[in-house]
């Protein structure tokens, strides 16, 4: 039977493909992982490693969800910035659009080209600032 002789070669590829996944997130500098909690699928460094890159990721701060296809996290700033399909998500509101900016030293949240509300009703903005 075929199908039986595959499935241990593809449980093996999966198995290590997991490990590989495990051992590249496990390289975060200790300053960076204990400041933030972006999570996603893989993680770059900018500016001699004061800024943490993440593709497909999501971050919590101040009780509200942020996930987007780019996020970044400055480490001495503490700011972080959205991109490409982000979704920001509190409570009580939802924001959909292209890029965000949050501050959370500050509480500031800055959208950029979003839909903004609850299902059903959005309102649209090329620009919006919540603090």
């Amino acid at each position: 039977m075929p199908g039986r002789t595959l499935s241990p070669i593809l449980a093996f590829f999966f198995c290590s493909v997991a490990v590989i996944a495990a051992e590249s997130t496990s390289k975060l500098p200790e300053s960076l992982g204990k400041n933030s909690n972006v999570q996603g699928q893989s993680f770059t460094y900018e500016e001699n490693g004061k800024v943490l890159v993440a593709i497909d990721a999501s971050v919590e701060a101040n009780g509200a969800h942020l996930a987007a296809k780019k996020i970044s996290f400055n480490s001495e700033t503490g700011i972080i910035d959205a991109e490409g399909d982000v979704v920001y998500t509190t409570k009580n509101l939802r924001i959909l659009g292209e890029r965000v900016t949050m501050n959370p030293k500050i509480d500031l949240v800055v959208a950029y080209n979003v839909k903004i509300g609850r299902n059903p009703t959005y309102f649209t903005a090329e620009e919006i600032r919540i603090q």
